[in-house]
């Protein structure tokens, strides 16, 4: 995927569930003709914890163009009830066929 077209997912607010083991974020697909399948979030420290970050992938995700999706995975970061901040570091798609 072109820097253009991962620019063009867009992640929403995460947050946490009660026990902080689960990481929820919306993400957005805005471009107009291809299905996202496989969406990689950055999470990273919500304090000067090491590691800084960690990477996770939901690659069973299905992201119809110019709909939202949710992305839930287990993290394995601090869970001292901080959300954590997060951000789009790859993605993977195809277009999608009429």
């Amino acid at each position: 995927m072109t820097e253009f077209e991962l620019s063009r997912i867009k992640v929403g607010s995460p947050s946490l569930n009660s026990s902080g083991e689960y990481l929820f974020a919306p993400i957005y697909n805005g471009l107009p003709n291809l299905l996202v399948t496989s969406v990689t979030l950055r999470v990273y420290a919500a304090n000067n914890e090491q590691p800084k970050y960690l990477d996770y992938t939901d690659s069973d995700i299905y992201l119809s163009p110019k709909s939202t999706s949710q992305f839930a995975k287990h993290i394995m970061l601090s869970r001292d009830g901080r959300v954590p901040r997060v951000s789009i570091v790859n993605a993977k798609g195809h277009e999608e066929k009429e």
